[in-house]
This record gives C-alpha cells, structure tokens and sequence, in this order.
C-alpha cells in the first residue's frame, strides 16, 4: 500500500527521482541533480545496472557506457540489438534529464540486417531535447568532457 502511495504521490506532483549516485545519505532536490534514464550499465566506470535505470547525479563531467545487448518483447515478438558497449563522456547540466537510447534506424526491423543506433539527448524541464551526443571514440572525448565548466 506503501508503494502505491509512492507512486500515484510521484505521478501527481510531476516528482523525477533516479537512484542517488552521489555521496551522502541526504536526497538532494531535482533542482539541484541531474536525471540520467535509459540504456545504461555503468556510470564513471561504476556497474550500476542493479540499481534500475533512473539515476541522479550532481552536475559535471559523467562518463556513461551502456550495455552490449539491448531487447524488447512482446505477445506477437522479440527483438534483441547487439550494440557493443558504448562510452558517452557527457557535462550534465543541474535541473537537466539525459537519455540513453537504442533502438532502430528503420521503421522495421528486417532483422539481422536492420541497422541500429546508441545515442543520448540532454533535455530540459519543458521537454525540449537541447543537446545531443554521440558516443566517445577516444581518450580526447573523454578530456574535453573534463574541461567543461
């Protein structure tokens, strides 16, 4: 009954809560974390994929890696996208939400010859997408991350 409380609390106050990947026991307001969700494994080389797929985090630098197999199914099918693991070096905004995603480039899968994406996309409080990310292809992307303010 707790949980439902929870829940319908959440849904009705328009609450985004990940689980806190940040020192302390204290919960820190949205306004102050960024919301990372979706296809994600580890977080600054941490395995947090027990954790679920809402996490948050204080502003920086995050390098975010995905796993390497993503799948979905249904009643009627199964998909299931080999991606290889991915590294995103992404500067998280406070207040922000960042998207992990795969899915497919096509409006079908004709699997296996279907090509697939991994990407991320910075939104903001309204919804609007205003950033988007490629994953990191060497150390430099990584540094440059480092050197945001």
């Amino acid at each position: 009954m707790l949980l439902v409380m929870m829940v319908a609390s959440a849904c009705i106050t328009g609450t985004r809560r990940g689980y806190p990947l940040y020192p302390g026991p204290e919960l820190l307001e949205e306004q102050r974390v960024a919301l990372l969700t979706g296809y994600v494994h580890d977080v600054d080389g941490n395995d947090v994929s027990v954790h679920g797929q809402s996490f948050d985090l204080l502003p920086g630098c995050h390098v975010v890696g995905t796993p390497s197999k993503w799948g979905t199914m249904d009643s009627r099918a199964g998909v299931v996208i080999t991606t290889g693991p991915r590294k995103f070096a992404i500067q998280m905004k406070a207040g922000y939400s960042y998207v992990i995603e795969v899915g497919s480039s096509s409006a079908y899968f004709s699997a296996p010859t279907s090509p697939a994406y991994v990407s991320a996309r910075e939104v903001d409080a309204r919804g609007n997408t205003t950033r988007t990310f490629v994953p990191a292809e060497s150390l430099r992307d990584l540094q440059d991350c480092e050197r945001q303010p």
